[in-house]
């Protein structure tokens, strides 16, 4: 059925879950596949998927929607420009820090927080013990489903 709707050489492709299921040789040479299509500008390839992987390798837009809501739609770049994970002790939740923070997780050696603002959370935090660190999509899924789920704060157990 992929290849069907690929040979029409159509202007928007429209997949749900494209790569669920596949081998994981198949599945990098189907997204490498729609890159080449998306490459030249003609064609534009609309997905939804679980596998933030595939979005990490091949996306210029990420959307995330929750329940049927907008969370944020931005281009990749966008994204990991302005999301980070910033790891630090207890007493970082409770820290003037913590206005910065989307979630928090708590663990038994300290607290990992989720934050829309990179550059803030590195310039509010310097000089102290925690560290801003990039983040995965994973990590970002993660955490705004627990935030939905769970409110502001979320617990390792």
């Amino acid at each position: 059925a992929l290849a069907v709707a690929l040979a029409h050489d159509a202007e928007l492709i429209l997949l749900d879950e494209p790569t669920s299921g596949l081998d994981p040789v198949f599945r990098r040479e189907l997204l490498d596949r729609l890159q080449g299509l998306i490459r030249d500008g003609r064609t534009s390839v609309l997905f939804s998927t679980h596998i933030t992987s595939d979005l990490e390798r091949v996306a210029d837009y990420i959307t995330c929607l929750r329940d049927g809501e907008l969370i944020f739609s931005a281009s990749r770049e966008d994204v990991f420009d302005r999301w980070a994970l910033v790891k630090g002790g207890p007493k970082l939740a409770d820290g003037p820090a913590a206005r910065l923070f989307r979630a928090v997780q708590k663990g038994p050696y300290g607290v990992t927080a989720l934050t829309a603002d990179r550059e803030e959370a590195a310039r509010e935090l310097a000089g102290l013990d925690a560290v801003v660190e990039p983040l995965r999509l994973d990590d970002l899924v993660f955490f705004l489903a627990r935030e939905a789920r769970d409110g502001q704060e979320v617990s390792r157990d």
